[in-house]
């Protein structure tokens, strides 16, 4: 992909979407012109206003090596190194799962659950984001729902740095706190949560290299890998979450296709299903208990 002088912002973008698509991106429009208003530093909207307008060759020399990034089907976001989520936007790399819409899914269910929640009197609400990553789930509600004392926790060293990176850059840091461990270990000297929220690794282990190569190459695999079921760390976590969870408090959980059923069959009798939460395709993606 050589691009020269001449060419206009309309002619780069449309060019470049060809050439995405041809490599098969889903959304090639749109990531050709993520990546040229980088190159640009402009927004996208201020480069949808200079579609006429032709760049000059710094800012093609700039462009070209991200473009051919997106050929080879490395993910828009860690070539941008960001990605918007709700109503926040997170730095993302490597380290940490890419923030999917299906996740905003998750984190409204649990905007609308906590309202309905009291604390003990004279203390604050308390909620644990199992598995954080990027942050996203912890920090989304933390700037929509204040009135909480929020903890993160991931195995990953490097999810637990940027996390916390994206605390301090958001003004959220007084209002998360993070620490690094597997499952509820992290949380074992805390009382117990009015809220957990998780988005698990849930796809089943042989399927993963048949995912999209952005996702089966590009992303941590132990972000994805659920287990011959994908049920394999859903089923570790459901039967100590009742002693994790303060009485009338919620478990809220983003599951893959098909797997509501199974999920709902695996909770112990303490956690009392609630209906699960459809995506815009129709899939039942949010899991959610109450304990008893």
């Amino acid at each position: 992909m050589v691009f020269q002088p001449r060419y206009t912002v309309l002619q780069l973008i449309e060019w470049t979407a060809q050439d995405l698509a041809q490599n098969g991106a889903e959304s090639p429009r749109l990531d050709a012109e993520l990546l040229l208003a980088r190159a640009l530093n402009l927004s996208r909207t201020e480069l949808l206003c200079r579609l006429d307008h032709t760049p000059d060759p710094e800012a093609l020399a700039r462009f070209q090596p991200l473009a051919y990034r997106r050929t080879r089907r490395e993910p828009t976001a860690y070539i941008l190194g960001e990605k918007p989520f709700h109503e926040i936007r997170l730095r993302v790399t490597p380290a940490v799962l890419i923030p999917r819409p299906e996740t905003e899914i998750l984190v409204e269910t649990c905007l609308r659950r906590l309202p309905e929640l009291k604390p003990e009197p004279g203390r604050r609400l308390r909620v644990l984001d199992l598995g954080t990553g990027s942050g996203a789930i912890a920090l989304a509600l933390a700037h929509g729902f204040p009135d909480a004392d929020y903890l993160a926790t991931d195995l990953s060293a490097d999810a637990i740095a940027l996390a916390r990176e994206n605390a301090e850059r958001l003004g959220l840091d007084r209002a998360v706190r993070f620490r690094r461990g597997d499952r509820f270990q992290p949380a074992a000297d805390e009382p117990p949560f009015h809220l957990i929220a998780c988005n698990p690794p849930y796809i089943p282990s042989g399927i993963l290299d048949q995912l999209m190569p952005e996702a089966s190459v590009f992303e941590p695999r132990a972000a994805l890998d659920g287990g011959p079921d994908g049920l394999r760390f859903i089923a570790s976590i459901l039967p100590s979450a009742p002693e994790r969870l303060a009485p009338g408090g919620f478990l809220v959980l983003e599951v893959g296709d098909d797997q509501a059923p199974a999920v709902l069959k695996l909770a112990p009798a303490a956690l009392e299903a609630q209906p699960p939460i459809q995506d815009l395709a129709g899939i039942e993606r949010v899991v959610v208990f109450r304990r008893v």
